[in-house]
């Protein structure tokens, strides 16, 4: 980051000299002096000016797009309680243009899982969809999502013992499967944390079945049809609670809370062959302090952590990294210097960058906070608050798709706990969206340019948005009969179940 600005300033500087040079050199030069040269004397000035303004919107553009966050957008309206969950587990999860967020609702009397998405990358929202219908008390949802599929995890108690529910979605949340009970033991079973990666999930919670609550976990390798037994992660006289869960191709991470007496620590623990053996289990925090909840974020072999730490009298946030996979660890870091509390911190991290958000008092009333890293946890940017409101902010959850970064979160601004949204269409600066990768190549039309209208095979039974070049809205059609009543031009082909980056076609007579 030194180097960088370096050499912004540098390009600056020599800017500045090239100005002062040809102001000299005219002042005191007599070949200056006629009208021709002089007015190239002019045009020289010009151009250097014109040098050393674009030399500065390119040193001030990553400054100028890092604050491109867009206006705050309420997801919920309606007059009972709305909430992200309370163990911290994430809510909110993206994949190429489309962006999903769970939580749990009153407005049917008791709680409710509802499940919104945007398919443009946060700019529209459909309505609300209720995915449960229980008489009992189902709460504290999680989501995870890879290609097409939307996995959701909840707790609930309606067969009059709470229990970890599961239900998927193969359209990208346009349809529900039906929900499926993962846990059928005495005992709370709860706050749980689901991970995907490709056709393997890996769900993790805490459960009492053996007199005090443990971790367990339990694993589907075929996207949710059928699931492993359960398997305990823990075994100790303590209370281990609030695990959150992360994964990279076969290597499934693990952390938890755990706590005995007066110590609340921050325990981890993986898995390197999808989740059949594990490693012992590893605290990560001093035990001075007042650990909890953990959230974690996989890239590749680096390893993400940030958890909330009572320390010097007052709840902090800290991180932590690994760089092989969860083998080693390096140190603690501090990264909030607050007054107040800073609590309740989610995490996500998409190629070198690592985004992270939190509830912070340190403006009287709890807001909700951003900082980044650009370079895999070096280096931190300073914190940026997100929220401006009169009552609180908080549970926020934050997920990134390609150089998009969103967040959810509970508010009262209105009077309400309601669901809040924000994003920032350039926070994560060069990453490339996996999904545009995976999924670009499936959508060909052929022939393109055509005459009468084209198709995309494999896809006839998809629905496609067309636009002009302008971005006005066309029509809809399937792919068996794309830009028959369209006039010659070009147009933006958009698939109507899973959004990438448009399509270019061209209508010719």
């Amino acid at each position: 980051m030194k180097m960088k600005r370096r050499v912004r300033s540098n390009v600056i500087l020599k800017g500045y000299i090239m100005i002062q040079h040809i102001k000299h050199r005219a002042a005191n030069d007599k070949k200056y002096r006629s009208d021709r040269e002089f007015r190239t004397y002019l045009f020289q000035r010009f151009c250097v000016k014109q040098f050393l303004f674009i030399s500065c919107m390119v040193c001030l553009l990553p400054i100028l797009l890092y604050g491109q966050w867009r206006p705050v957008m309420r997801l919920t309206d309606d007059d009972s309680i709305s909430r992200t969950s309370t163990n911290n587990a994430r809510c909110i999860a993206a994949y190429g243009s489309v962006v999903h967020v769970v939580w749990h609702d009153y407005r049917f009397g008791g709680p409710q899982i509802f499940y919104k998405r945007s398919i443009d990358w946060g700019n529209t929202w459909h309505g609300d969809d209720r995915l449960t219908s229980s008489s009992g008390f189902p709460v504290d949802p999680s989501i995870a999502v890879w290609g097409y599929t939307v996995h959701v995890v909840w707790q609930d108690n309606y067969a009059g013992n709470s229990e970890i529910y599961y239900k998927c979605s193969t359209d990208h949340g346009m349809s529900w499967e039906g929900d499926i009970r993962l846990t059928h033991y005495e005992g709370i079973s709860g706050w749980p944390s689901i991970a995907v990666s490709n056709n393997d999930i890996h769900v993790t919670w805490y459960d009492f079945r053996d007199g005090h609550p443990e971790i367990y976990y339990k694993h589907s390798t075929n996207s949710g049809i059928t699931w492993s037994l359960d398997k305990r992660l823990t075994n100790s006289y303590g209370a281990s609670t609030k695990p959150c869960i992360g994964v990279s191709d076969s290597t499934v991470h693990v952390a938890w809370t755990y706590s005995r007496d007066s110590i609340s620590v921050i325990h981890y623990k993986h898995s390197t062959n999808n989740g059949i053996t594990w490693s012992a289990d590893t605290c990560l925090t001093d035990v001075t302090d007042i650990a909890r909840y953990p959230s974690i974020a996989v890239s590749d072999n680096i390893v993400h952590l940030v958890w909330q730490d009572e320390t010097d009298y007052n709840t902090e946030i800290f991180y932590m990294q690994s760089t092989d996979a969860g083998v080693t660890w390096g140190a603690a870091i501090r990264l909030t210097y607050t007054v107040d509390d800073s609590r309740t911190a989610s995490i996500a991290a998409d190629s070198n960058n690592v985004h992270i958000v939190w509830s912070d008092y340190r403006n009287g009333n709890y807001e909700i906070y951003y900082k980044r890293s650009l370079d895999n946890g070096t280096y931190w940017e300073n914190d940026e608050r997100l929220t401006n409101q009169i009552e609180m902010s908080y549970h926020p959850s934050v997920a990134t798709s390609g150089e998009y970064v969103h967040v959810v979160w509970t508010d009262l601004q209105d009077d309400n706990e309601e669901i809040y949204y924000r994003n920032n269409p350039k926070g994560s600066i060069g990453a490339t969206s996996e999904a545009i990768l995976m999924h670009l190549h499936e959508y060909v039309p052929i022939p393109n340019p055509f005459r009468l209208f084209t198709t995309v095979p494999g896809r006839e039974r998809e629905i496609y948005r067309v636009y002009d070049i302008a971005g006005k809205f066309m029509n809809t059609c399937t792919s068996d009969c794309i830009g028959n009543t369209l006039k010659e031009g070009v147009y933006f082909l958009f698939p109507e179940k899973y959004s990438t980056v448009p399509i270019k076609i061209i209508k010719v007579r």
